[in-house]
């Protein structure tokens, strides 16, 4: 901070202490707001790499389950899961309750998003008859839905580490069976049969081979 007079001798010792002092909560200021917006910065890189990792590890289990998307229809009900597609597209691809228009069953149907640290999964989606569709209805389905999406992410890290588990024991039990050979041949027929099993493989080959020389040597 910069302060001039024209004349000399215009400030006082008490007023150049008031003014250092005013320079350094001016400094402190400064150096709070730069804290302040580095925090943010960091936390929005937080925010965008765990939502990243969720839609990753989402693909992954769809892709592991061999479909495209995961439907499910609870309750006895004639209407056709693709009727209200749109609807659940669109508050799929918003992340906002999308509300559709009066059927003539004289009922209101409605889907919400269903989201995760800032990755929508999917949708869920409601009929309600007009008399009973509200405001409150729609936040209170959103609500559930909330809980919903974390007892899904629950359950997909408990089969992740199941299948965890499950790859690790049977790492181990054709290490035990491979360990337990002294006779190369044999070592190789056991880690055929073993990896063609783990794998449901119906051919595997194990080809050992070595380098030559003259290869290394560039001739």
């Amino acid at each position: 901070m910069d302060v001039q007079s024209k004349f000399s001798d215009s400030f006082t010792q008490d007023q150049i202490n008031i003014l250092q002092t005013m320079a350094d909560q001016i400094a402190i200021a400064i150096e709070n707001s730069l804290l302040y917006q580095e925090s943010i910065r960091r936390l929005e890189e937080l925010a965008e790499s765990n939502r990243k990792q969720t839609q990753r590890a989402w693909q992954d289990y769809i892709h592991y389950q061999r479909q495209r998307q995961i439907i499910s229809q609870a309750g006895v009900s004639s209407i056709p899961l693709t009727e209200y597609e749109t609807l659940r597209q669109t508050a799929t691809r918003t992340g906002k309750p999308a509300i559709g228009e009066l059927t003539h069953r004289d009922t209101v149907p409605f889907a919400v998003p269903i989201q995760l640290r800032g990755q929508t999964l999917g949708a869920v989606q409601w009929e309600l008859p007009e008399a009973d569709f509200t405001h409150d209805k729609v936040l209170l389905a959103q609500e559930l839905v909330n809980r919903l999406a974390i007892s899904l992410d629950n359950a997909r890290l408990f089969q992740e580490s199941q299948r965890a588990i499950e790859r690790e024991r049977l790492v181990n039990d054709i290490a035990a069976k491979l360990t337990g050979q002294t006779d190369i041949d044999q070592i190789l027929e056991v880690a055929v049969r073993e990896v063609g099993q783990a794998l449901r493989a119906p051919e595997v080959i194990i080809n050992l081979s070595l380098q030559k020389e003259d290869d290394e040597n560039g001739k």
